[in-house]
């Protein structure tokens, strides 16, 4: 009974022993598995990360060049930028082109002769480009320049007109060199792309770049389950089978671990997944099995005599475990912190209660005017801090130790020279597990070029207030100046004529007409001058009520306005189609009715013949609209967006067949603005025009 009481014991020992060994080797090949895919996802994100900054960083730059008019109307400065924009970046990219609104080129740089005026509409990503009117990027194409490129298009406007737009043309070879050549996991671990499309665009095997992805990985079902996912723009995890060539065998399978995730670019994404074989993710645990197989061998031998050593040298081993993989993430970690600090174009520094500098980084002792890091340990960081601003950091540095961080102070530096530059840090407070203050970290950054930018910007915004005050105080002065005098020639020669009349001549009677015309003309300039000048000046003060639009507004102006056009034999038109006879809104009185009092006085003034309505209805939004519809000249497509800019009007100088001084429309506009409400323009050159005011 011994013997079989030994004999169980021992095989349950093995059996128990058997389940522990793959019950532990299970969780470390999961962790283990689970910790390189974080390893392969760093490379991953490296490398979209540098990917997304290569474009962001022409697409600010094109974006910019988008907003020049010399850009916009390609003159010679337009075409002088371009060009010395390529020379300044052709390491990276091999040519800027400017398209127009119909896909042909109308410069590139470098020049060459034979793409000037071809037409590359046919390209698919162009053909996107000239739909969308927005920021494409291309798939890989064969350029026309002869070389495998990515166009990246940025959309050029110019006052709210599409006018084509600008195109760098990255190498592929080199993006792909710079971003993903270089990433090695392991000794096989390597990174490839695939567009959104399904094309690789990069591989490490040659022969697969620019193929189906669902051609390579045709025999593989569980690589065509995850490249399903990755074309779906997903982020995430996945292992699929490999066919690789064998030496004996021709062809073998090989167990492939991948992360993969999309790079948003424009209107498209690539997808970046890396990949290793699986044995040598798992390389690392070989030695781990051989220990647990001793580990077995002890056990059993030793089962006869203490099973507790057994048990106590189990959990040793999985302390053991725990504490490797630890020592794993915290080097990990604290190699991803090094590069991310000496990647960092800020200055950052590692600062002990003492306010000495324990650690920093290259930047900040350029920034300071040291040659090395090395140079400032050791240092009294407030010793780097001007002398009028000291008082005040160590007060902020001591309501550190209780918020736990500062954000965002600005301060002056001095550097080794003695110059002092502005300055803009943050602060947050490094503590042990127990939660007591060990040190502090800042992170600085050089804001000379902003606070001059600042200090510019300011300076001319006063200028330009101060301008436009003088000019509105000017007009406004003037417009009484002038004023007055008319309103005496008015008045007097109104009387002259009464006095006279029944003994006036026809030159006479003409003659008095004319003065009167005229300095109605005059009278009506004066008061849109003063508008616009209470406008300009902010004195004018709203003084919104209920009122009835049709009876207090438009009923009036038809009358006021209907002897006018009477004498010009046209209709004046007003309909109320909202099924009420009141129309009651609430807003400032006054200028609705200046807005309404401009846009019939011009339907007046410009139309020759027909009718001109004014029409009140609601849409279907229940919003209330006015239309002020006319049958006049009409207005040009090309004098649309200037309509309602002051002092201008669409024919100008001393032989205009019109009247006015560009000012009406202009308040028209201030006064939607000031009253909340919207205004369209539709309009036909010689056919006439329609005004809707929209009331919401």
């Amino acid at each position: 009974m011994g013997y079989i009481k030994q004999f169980l014991l021992l095989f349950l020992m093995i059996v128990v022993c058997g389940y522990l060994f793959y019950d532990a080797y299970y969780d470390v090949k999961e962790e283990t598995v689970k910790q390189f895919n974080k390893e392969q996802n760093v490379h991953a994100l490296q490398a979209a990360t540098g990917i997304r900054t290569f474009f962001n960083h022409y697409k600010d730059q094109l974006g910019y060049f988008s907003v020049q008019d010399e850009v916009a109307n390609l003159n010679r400065d337009g075409k002088e930028l371009l060009t010395r924009f390529y020379f300044s970046h052709r390491h990276e990219i091999m040519a800027v082109t400017r398209i127009d609104s119909a896909g042909r080129v109308l410069f590139t740089a470098p020049y060459n002769s034979f793409l000037m005026g071809r037409n590359i509409s046919y390209q698919e990503h162009v053909k996107r480009f000239l739909k969308f009117r927005k920021d494409v990027l291309s798939d890989v194409f064969n350029a026309v320049q002869g070389y495998r490129s990515v166009a990246y298009y940025v959309p050029v406007f110019q006052n709210g007109r599409f006018k084509g737009g600008i195109a760098v043309l990255v190498p592929f070879e080199n993006l792909s060199k710079n971003f993903l050549k270089d990433i090695k996991v392991r000794d096989h671990g390597t990174a490839w792309i695939v567009s959104h499309e399904g094309t690789i665009l990069y591989d490490s095997v040659a022969a697969n770049n620019f193929k189906p992805v669902y051609e390579v990985f045709r025999n593989s079902p569980t690589a065509l389950s995850m490249i399903r996912k990755i074309l779906k723009g997903q982020t995430g995890s996945g292992e699929y089978y490999k066919i690789s060539p064998d030496a004996k065998s021709g062809s073998s399978e090989v167990r492939m671990h991948a992360v993969y995730l999309p790079v948003h670019i424009a209107d498209q994404f690539w997808s970046i997944i890396v990949s290793t074989p699986e044995k040598e993710v798992l390389g690392a645990m070989r030695g781990f099995i051989i220990k647990w197989l001793s580990i077995i061998i002890l056990l059993i031998s030793g089962i006869l005599v203490y099973l507790y050593y057994a048990v106590k040298a189990e959990a040793i081993i999985k302390e053991e475990k725990r504490r490797r993989l630890a020592e794993r993430a915290l080097k990990d970690s604290e190699k991803k912190f090094r590069t991310l600090v000496e990647l960092s174009p800020d200055a950052i520094t590692l600062i002990d209660l003492d306010s000495r500098i324990l650690a920093c980084n290259k930047q900040a002792a350029q920034m300071l005017g040291f040659v090395s890091p090395e140079d400032l340990i050791g240092k009294n960081s407030l010793d780097m801090i001007v002398p009028g601003d000291r008082r005040e950091v160590e007060k902020r540095f001591l309501e550190l130790l209780k918020e736990g961080s500062l954000r965002n102070v600005e301060t002056k530096f001095i550097r080794k020279d003695g110059h002092e530059f502005p300055v803009e840090f943050s602060t947050g407070l490094v503590c042990d597990s127990s939660g007591k203050p060990l040190s502090f970290t800042c992170v600085a950054r050089d804001i000379t070029s902003r606070k001059e930018a600042e200090k510019e910007l300011l300076e001319a915004k006063e200028r330009a207030e101060k301008l436009d005050k003088l000019k509105s105080e000017f007009l406004a002065q003037m417009s009484h100046e002038i004023r007055s005098p008319i309103n005496s020639v008015l008045s007097f020669s109104g009387l002259l004529e009464e006095e006279l009349d029944g003994r006036l001549s026809e030159d006479l009677q003409t003659s008095f007409s004319i003065i009167r015309n005229a300095g109605k003309r005059i009278i009506r300039t004066v008061d849109l001058i003063l508008n616009m000048s209470e406008i300009q000046t902010g004195t004018y003060e709203l003084m919104p009520r209920k009122f009835d639009l049709m009876k207090d507004v438009l009923e009036k102006l038809q009358m006021e306005f209907c002897h006018q056009a009477k004498d010009k034999g046209i209709e004046l038109l007003l309909e109320n189609r909202t099924g009420k006879q009141e129309v009651k809104i609430f807003a400032d009185e006054y200028t609705v009715g200046q807005i309404f009092n401009n846009l019939v006085n011009n339907a007046v003034k410009y139309t020759d013949r027909g009718k001109i309505s004014m029409c009140v209805e609601r849409n279907e939004s229940d919003d209330l609209v006015v239309s002020v519809r006319d049958t006049g000249i009409g207005i040009s497509e090309e004098y649309l967006p200037n309509l309602f800019k002051p002092f201008t009007q669409e024919e100008q100088g001393y032989t205009r067949k019109y009247e006015g001084n560009g000012l009406g429309l202009a308040l028209v506009k201030k006064y939607c603005e000031m009253n909340d409400l919207k205004i369209e323009v539709e309009s036909k050159k010689g056919l006439g025009s329609v005004f809707r005011i929209m009331f919401s």
